[in-house]
């Protein structure tokens, strides 16, 4: 794909956007995930051409710029561990009192 048509792809993307912003459908997150992934992906490409320092750099922003959308899904996982610890030590049989 030559300059031109990259360009002229970007711009209709972007019309569409905002096209889709116009009618209250908002792409912001998508669009700030979809991005942070692409850096990273642009980063292993980097990486594997042999230029890792540039590689490392880019992948690591991408990194950084994902961890705010995996902190839910971080939480996420943390309370449900809690709520299966939880349910393990209630169920458990427990003959030994201690007082």
């Amino acid at each position: 794909m030559d300059g031109k048509k990259a360009l002229g792809l970007l711009l209709a993307v972007a019309g569409g956007i905002m096209v889709l912003k116009f009618f209250g459908i908002h792409l912001g997150a998508l669009i700030g995930t979809l991005f942070a992934i692409v850096l990273i992906g642009l980063g292993v490409v980097a990486w594997r051409s042999n230029r890792k320092i540039i590689g490392g750099i880019v992948g690591a922003i991408g990194i950084l710029m994902l961890l705010p959308a995996l902190s839910k899904l971080i939480m996420l996982g943390i309370a449900v561990v809690l709520i299966l610890f939880g349910i393990s030590l209630v169920k458990k049989n427990n003959n030994h009192r201690h007082f």
